[in-house]
């Protein structure tokens, strides 16, 4: 399979609810997003696109969920909203019933 063909794949598999869960893999990130977009196939929703990223950390006592590095560079309250509330669902499903919440974020040079 051609990395293409395995982002499809993939992605066709979490649009018809045989998998629930995509990972990217070795597979370009942008070969990802196009699969993910797609009209027909893809995964768009109404809501802001975001990504988690789980890790487990050696001599941490929980997983860190991290969300959106570098996707949405200027998200708005509502859409911090949606990224923080799909991040949160994510607990449950690996095992954390409770999420301790952390929004760092850069400020531009020349603003408050």
């Amino acid at each position: 399979d051609t990395p293409e063909e395995s982002a499809k794949l993939a992605v066709r598999a979490v649009h018809h609810k045989t998998a629930d869960v995509l990972m990217k893999g070795n597979v370009p990130t942008s070969v990802l997003l196009k699969a993910v977009l797609n009209r027909q196939e893809g995964l768009r929703s109404a809501s802001v696109l975001s990504h988690v990223a789980v890790f487990d950390i050696p001599d941490f006592d929980r997983l860190m969920f991290v969300t959106d590095s570098a996707m949405n560079i200027a998200p708005s309250l509502e859409e911090l909203r949606q990224i923080f509330a799909k991040c949160r669902s994510c607990g449950p499903c690996s095992g954390e019933q409770y999420a301790k919440s952390s929004c760092p974020c850069s400020g531009r040079n020349g603003e408050p």
